[in-house]
Order: structure tokens, then C-alpha cells, then sequence
């Protein structure tokens, strides 16, 4: 990376510079150096004038890159760190020290975990036979007394996503398990047993750090609290009122989601399906109900069984909900997003035929306010009918009718862009860059005011450049940046500026021509 310096004193005679640093694989000129741990870091200055006269003299300056290690005890996001652990629940650990990201791959490190107690015995009779200087020079620390309950080896991972990963960061969990009365812990399984108050103590050796290569202990400790219940907790009463009970079952039916929702985000599986479970009871309690109660209530009912068994995945459970209630319910104003339910869980096993027959029968409902997603969804699913396979090739344009489709019976929907996005990156892969421009126009016609109008002038600026019509590529990619600077598309649109400029004042640049090299991104 190239630093640029500034003068530190008016009168320039000292200079100082700064670059960020990151671990990672090198990307040259995104003014970030990538390092990993053990590297050396050397900086070249070329003096252009000596004191003797000589021009351009090499200066240089190295110093190393060490990492100092942490360890925590986290969440099971691992971003932030956990307070307790509990009996029956993962405890989750995280490493950071860049050294021991040794490969391009994920590597891994093994450490130490302990459950231990205090020995209250021993440190009484230490106490006991100590004199009355040394109680009083030792601390409160020093002076406790841990034995060992239970310990594993835990192998941390490399975190990170793709093929190759350069983080430095190591994440694991282990279970915690109750130790069961007058047993002692089997310091040869992967689970580490403990009790209530007992400290969980994990360790590693630093060899490398900011102090030297002097080994060094890293140690994380937490208390285990006893065994998680996060239930709501109420006193039960005896509710004559049928309505008022089917209502109090909803509200507890309701938490009991939003906890499995909590319990899931955490990556807590099973305490999310447990949650689940006791929402769906009282879901369950109201569908079940012989008594008068208003529809309204059994709707609701219904949508909450549905939402609980997509939380905890029982999806085929989900399906057979979101029937019942069409049935049932046939003229609801929310059976579609029922019906929907059902067909994206269709689309997402590649049951392509059920998909598209739940999505047709949601376009026949006379009042239906989810026809434009519908119409969307039809084509998705024709569109992943005809990928190509290892037996045939894909028709990529068996889709194209139905997304257009869906933008001219629904221009004003949300879905709308989507399908005009799709017809226009079929017109570029086709070479048919005419036909994309003259719709590009249209939508700018039609759309004057759209949400998905960034997007738009994105993809006429790859049309216009393709086409080497390079001054409407460059009034185009103009446009998006000052129309929508915070777009998610500018930082596209900033990258190919430079090269559509170069082109713009090219004394020979073509204007109708197809270019040799063009962007071909216009989503990514």
C-alpha cells in the first residue's frame, strides 16, 4: 500500500502517515494492509536528496505483527459475552489470537475447559495452621482452594465464510450436563458435568504476543447459575369466560414465539423447539375449544400455530395448518399469506409442481391482496424448473412472460422492479441490448417515481457500455450517484466511473460499437 504522509509542525520537517490494518488474504490498493500473525511489515521511503548528494535512497523501517490473545465466554451469536452458563444449555467460547491463522483454510486450536469447586475444607485447615503474619500477607484469592470436577478438550474453529478464511477467530461450544448425586465427572467424554455454583474455566497458552515470545496463560472463568427457565411465570386461575380464556391462551401462545424466536437467534435449537412446544398447546387449547368464541380468535389461533411450527421447522406440520385453515376459512382476508406459506415451503424442497399450484390458487382468489407476490413466485418457480441439469440444458426464457407478467398487472406493487430487473438481465445475456434499452426507457416513463429506480440505472449503464455508447454510460452512472448517493448500488457505480471516464475521453471511442471488455455485474 502506498501511505501518503503530512507534514506533523509547520515548518515540514517531520512527517507522519497511518494505514489501517486488517487479517486477511492481500487485496493490493484498498489503502487496508491484510496481515496475519508472524508477518513482517517493512515500510520503504525513498530519500530523493541527501546530505551527500545522492538521489533516491532506499530508508527503511520493519517491525513484526503479533497478536495478543483474548478468550471469552460468549452468546451463541459469539459477539456478546455470556454473564452465566447454565445446566442443559451449550456454553459457547471464542478465541481471538490472528497467529494461529497458520493456512488458507479453517484452522483449529484445541483448549482446556475445567469445572471446579472451592474446597472449603482445605482452605479452613490452611487457615488453621497458618500463623497470624502470613493470613494476614496472603490475599482472599490466593488463599482459595479449587478441586477439579470435571474437564474436556474443546477444538475451536476457524470462523468465517467461502473457500478461503483469514479471521483469527476460533469459536466452539461444549454441553453442560448435571452431575448426577455421589457420581464424579468422566474426564473422558465431551461433555462437562457440573453444579450449580461450580466456576467453568477455560485456558490457553499465548506463545506470541504484544510482551515478547514468552508464553503466556489466557484464562476466561464463569459462574454457573443453575439450570436456564425462561417460562413465563404467572399464577394459573380458573377463567369461566370462554372469550377471555381463548384470549389469555393467544397472549401466552404469543411470548411463548417470541422466546422460541430468542432461543433460536441464539443458536439454542432445542430450548427454542421447547418453547415452541408449550406455545403450541395453548394455540392448540383455543382450536380445540367446543365453546362459543368470536372467528377472529380462532384465526388468530391458527396464524400462531403456523408461525410456532415454522419456528421450531415443522414444516410439514406448517403445511397442514395453512390447508386446514383454507378449508376452514376460505374467504379470510389472511388465507393467502397462508397459501403462501405453504408454496414457498414447496418452492424451498424443489416440489416445483406443488408450488406452482398453490401459487395459481392464490392468483383465482377474487380479492386476494397478494397476487403480485403470487405472480412473482410463479415465475421464480418456472424459472427453477429450467436450470439446467446434468441430463438437459436450462430455457432461461420460459420464466420471461410470467415476470413480465407481474409488472404489468402489478406496476405498483413491490414486486414490480424485481420482474423488470429480471427482463432486463435477460435482454443483456441474450446480446438483445436493444430491446433492454427501449424497456429501460419505458420504466423511466411509467416509473417516474419508483423506490426501484437505482437499480435501474445501474443496469442501463452496463446496456450503454456494451453497446460502447460510453457518454450515455457515463451520464447514466452520474445520475445514480448524485440521484442516490446511500443506494446499495453506488459503490458499483463508483467503481466503473474511472473506467467509463477513460473510455468518455478516448479520442477514438466508439459510440454505437460493442465494447471489448464491459462491466457485467449489475446485481452483485
Amino acid at each position: 500500500e502506498i501511505v501518503p504522509c503530512i507534514p506533523l509542525t509547520g515548518k515540514g520537517e517531520l512527517y507522519i502517515g497511518s494505514v489501517p490494518t486488517d487479517v486477511g488474504t492481500p487485496k493490493s490498493g484498498d489503502n487496508t494492509l491484510q496481515v496475519i500473525g508472524g508477518d513482517e511489515i517493512r515500510v520503504t521511503y525513498l530519500d530523493n536528496n541527501t546530505q551527500a548528494g545522492e538521489k533516491d535512497v532506499p530508508r527503511k523501517a520493519n517491525v513484526k505483527v503479533v497478536s495478543t490473545a483474548s478468550l471469552n465466554f460468549t452468546l451463541g451469536t459469539y459477539e456478546s459475552k455470556a454473564v452465566a452458563a447454565f445446566i442443559g444449555q451449550p456454553l459457547f467460547v471464542l478465541l481471538d489470537d490472528a497467529d494461529l491463522d497458520k493456512s488458507l483454510g479453517r484452522d483449529t486450536q484445541a483448549v482446556k475447559i475445567v469445572a471446579r469447586y472451592r474446597d472449603l475444607e482445605a482452605e479452613q485447615a490452611e487457615q488453621d495452621q497458618g500463623g497470624s503474619l502470613e493470613k494476614l500477607m496472603r490475599t482472599e484469592e490466593n488463599a482459595k482452594r479449587y478441586r477439579i470436577r470435571d474437564e474436556v478438550t474443546l477444538t475451536l474453529q476457524e470462523m468465517g465464510d467461502g473457500q478461503v478464511v483469514r479471521t483469527g477467530r476460533f469459536a466452539g461450544n461444549v454441553d453442560l450436563v448435571a452431575l448426577r448425586e455421589g457420581r464424579a465427572g468422566d474426564l473422558q467424554d465431551s461433555v462437562l458435568s457440573c453444579v450449580t455454583g461450580d466456576e467453568i474455566m477455560v485456558s490457553y497458552i499465548d506463545e506470541r504476543h504484544i510482551n515478547g515470545e514468552s508464553p503466556r496463560e489466557v484464562q476466561a472463568a464463569i459462574v454457573v447459575a443453575g439450570e436456564i427457565e425462561s417460562r413465563p411465570m404467572a399464577t394459573q386461575y380458573v377463567v369461566a369466560d370462554p372469550v377471555v380464556r381463548a384470549k389469555k391462551n393467544l397472549v401466552e401462545a404469543t411470548a411463548f414465539l417470541e422466546l422460541g424466536r430468542i432461543f433460536k437467534s441464539m443458536g439454542l435449537v432445542k430450548g427454542a423447539a421447547e418453547r415452541c412446544d408449550s406455545g403450541l398447546t395453548h394455540a392448540d387449547a383455543v382450536l380445540r375449544s367446543q365453546e362459543n368464541i368470536p372467528t377472529s380468535l380462532t384465526e388468530e389461533a391458527f396464524r400462531l400455530k403456523w408461525d410456532l411450527q415454522m419456528t421450531k421447522e415443522d414444516f410439514d406440520g406448517a403445511i397442514a395448518t395453512c390447508q386446514i385453515f383454507s378449508k376452514l376459512f376460505p374467504r379470510s382476508p389472511i388465507v393467502d399469506q397462508a397459501l403462501l406459506g405453504i408454496g414457498k415451503i414447496h418452492l424451498g424442497r424443489n416440489d416445483h409442481a406443488k408450488a406452482m399450484s398453490v401459487f395459481q390458487q392464490i392468483i383465482a382468489l377474487p380479492n386476494s391482496l397478494a397476487k403480485a407476490e403470487a405472480q412473482f413466485r410463479i415465475a421464480e418457480t418456472v424459472e427453477a424448473m429450467n436450470q439446467p441439469t446434468a441430463g438437459r440444458s436450462g430455457n432461461p426464457a420460459a420464466a420471461i412472460p410470467h415476470y413480465k407478467l407481474c409488472a404489468e398487472r402489478y406496476p405498483d406493487s413491490e414486486f414490480a422492479g424485481e420482474s423488470l430487473g429480471k427482463l432486463i438481465d435477460y435482454y443483456v445475456e441474450t446480446k438483445d441490448y436493444a430491446q433492454a434499452d427501449d424497456l429501460l426507457n419505458q420504466i423511466f416513463q411509467d416509473h417516474p417515481d419508483a423506490q426501484f429506480l437505482d437499480s435501474m440505472l445501474l443496469k442501463w449503464v452496463i446496456v450503454a457500455y456494451r453497446v460502447g455508447n460510453f457518454s450515455r454510460a457515463h451520464e447514466k452512472c452520474t445520475q445514480l450517484l448524485f440521484e442516490y448517493p446511500e443506494s446499495r448500488f453506488a459503490e458499483k457505480a463508483k467503481a466503473l466511473l474511472p473506467r467509463i471516464e477513460e473510455k468518455v475521453k478516448a479520442p477514438s471511442a466508439p459510440t454505437e460499437k460493442p465494447a471489448t471488455t464491459a462491466p457485467t455485474s449489475t446485481e452483485g
